[in-house]
């Protein structure tokens, strides 16, 4: 995977996680089984 995807995916996340803090609703977000275990291993 190169670096573009990696910072893009870096930025995708933050952008999720203020859109999150902003919204009073709940909302769902179509994640794939690529995305959640990346986003897994950059949690760990």
């Amino acid at each position: 995977m190169s670096n573009f995807i990696l910072e893009d995916l870096d930025q995708l996340t933050k952008q999720c996680r203020i859109d999150y803090k902003n919204l009073p609703t709940k909302i769902d977000i179509p994640i794939t089984p690529e995305l959640k275990n990346l986003l897994i291993k950059k949690i760990r």
